[in-house]
C-alpha cells in the first residue's frame, strides 16, 4: 500500500491514477470492467490482504508492521 499512500498523501492525483492504472492492468484486470475500477482493486487488495494475514495468524505469525501483535 505503501506507493499508493505516498502519492495520496501528497495530493499527486496524476501519479496516483497512473499507478492504479497500470496495478490494474498487470495485475487485476478483471477490476477493469467494474463499474468503479479503483474501488473493486482497493477490494480486491484489501480482501487478499486480509486473507494472507489471517494465515500468517492461523500458525502464530505476528508482523509488527500489520499491528497483529
Amino acid at each position: 500500500f505503501g506507493h499508493f499512500e505516498h502519492f495520496a498523501a501528497r495530493e499527486d492525483h496524476a501519479s496516483l491514477r497512473q499507478l492504479a492504472d497500470f496495478v490494474i492492468d498487470n495485475f487485476y484486470p478483471a477490476c477493469r470492467d467494474a463499474a468503479n475500477p479503483y474501488q473493486a482493486l482497493l477490494r480486491e487488495v484489501s480482501l487478499l490482504t486480509a486473507d494472507m494475514v489471517a494465515h500468517w495468524q492461523a500458525v502464530g505469525f505476528c508482523h509488527g508492521v500489520m499491528n497483529t501483535d
